[in-house]
């Protein structure tokens, strides 16, 4: 026989890690429920990596997006899976012509090589966990060969996002394109961005959920 559940439209207590407690369903009969995401911040599981500071944007290093040469890299560790569930990057110059933005996942971590480190944020700053992984930037020579590569993500326009009318933001979020990755450890999350001319502006995030793999599967 099906549980019955519980109507609960007032503020509900919390709850005990290992006691029985009643789901909460409103008037209309409705699971009332925590949206997954919100629920994982709650917890410290989302973290953030940052390129570019309040207003001072990132200087592009590179004319095109090349290959074995990423603009950010997630370096997760065995043990570790994620989960990306936002990437997004904002010009604020680029000069006339096509700019581009890649975001791929592979099986095996591409290396820090030449990257310099970048600091990843909880995005619950006072829950006390932090992150297994290693974010690394601007790779000046090639990283290690991505294994079995695969591009989740591509976006461009072919214009000056200083015109008005031009796009300048593009995003990609596991919510409005339809489910995220699953990078289980070791494995890579590259972020690649292309603004037609070396010295074009951009800030950018990637923002992911992040489990030890023993907790998955």
């Amino acid at each position: 026989m099906a549980a019955d559940f519980v109507v609960r439209s007032e503020t509900v207590p919390a709850g005990t890690v290992g006691s029985a407690a009643s789901a909460r369903l409103n008037k209309r009969q409705e699971i009332v429920a925590m949206p997954w995401e919100m629920s994982l911040a709650a917890e410290g599981r989302l973290f953030v990596a940052n390129r570019g500071t309040i207003t001072t944007p990132i200087v592009l290093t590179s004319a095109t997006i090349v290959d074995l040469r990423p603009d950010l890299v997630i370096r997760v560790p065995t043990g570790t899976t994620i989960f990306p569930l936002k990437v997004e990057v904002h010009f604020e110059t680029t000069g006339t012509g096509n700019h581009e933005v890649m975001a791929r996942g592979c099986a095996n971590d591409v290396g820090g090589g030449t990257s310099t480190a970048v600091t990843p944020v909880n995005m619950h700053p006072n829950s006390g966990r932090g992150t297994a992984c290693v974010v690394a930037r601007d790779y000046t020579a090639d990283c290690t060969a991505p294994t079995t590569p695969f591009e989740f993500y591509r976006d461009g326009y072919p214009s000056d996002p200083d015109v008005a009318g031009s796009v300048s933001r593009f995003l990609w979020s596991y919510m409005k394109d339809g489910g995220a990755p699953c990078l289980r450890g070791p494995a890579s999350l590259l972020f690649q961005i292309g603004g037609t001319i070396a010295g074009s502006l951009y800030f950018a995030s990637i923002v992911w959920a992040e489990f030890l793999t023993s907790e998955l599967v």
